[in-house]
């Protein structure tokens, strides 16, 4: 299966958000210029997106909902344990029991420093240090609770090419 990691695009700064649930804070315009350029640039690989997982968080369901335009077949699901704060082997656990619904390709939209956390126990590393920029895709090779990293792109990787 392909694993996609996807950290939600640029949000509205937390010192300028006055609402009262940080879960609220939404994506700002460039935020959203952004993700449809690099999700332009994932959408030309080979493999579709088949099962689109996002946080209950307002910048993780937008940032989810700019990638389900580029690909318009994917099913969608908004879960709780994507939230900010999940510990990693929670995350490991829950993405073990999607990976056996049999889908040969699955997105998770969510946040730092989770998603990375997440991306060095799948590929074995627990000293890996990966930086997921907003936004940014890491690409895993994943069977069976391990995975190779394919790749780590982030924006100012594809802002020159779209």
């Amino acid at each position: 299966m392909v694993l996609y990691l996807i950290r939600h695009s640029l949000a509205m700064d937390r010192s300028d958000y006055d609402g009262a649930d940080d879960l609220d804070r939404p994506l700002v315009a460039k935020g959203i210029k952004r993700a449809k350029k690099l999700f332009k640039v994932i959408r030309s690989w080979e493999d579709p997106i088949e099962l689109i997982i996002y946080s209950e968080a307002a910048r993780s369901s937008q940032t989810a909902e700019i990638l389900a335009d580029h690909f318009p077949d994917a099913q969608r699901r908004c879960e709780a344990w994507l939230n900010p704060g999940a510990r990693p082997s929670e995350l490991a656990v829950k993405l073990e029991e999607v990976a056996k619904e049999g889908y040969q390709s699955i997105a998770l939209v969510g946040h730092e420093p989770e998603l990375s956390k997440l991306c060095a126990h799948v590929i074995g590393d627990s000293r890996a240090r990966l930086n997921f920029t907003k936004p940014s895709v890491a690409v895993i090779e994943y069977h069976e609770g391990t995975g190779n990293l394919v790749a780590l792109v982030g924006y100012q990787h594809v802002k020159e090419i779209v």
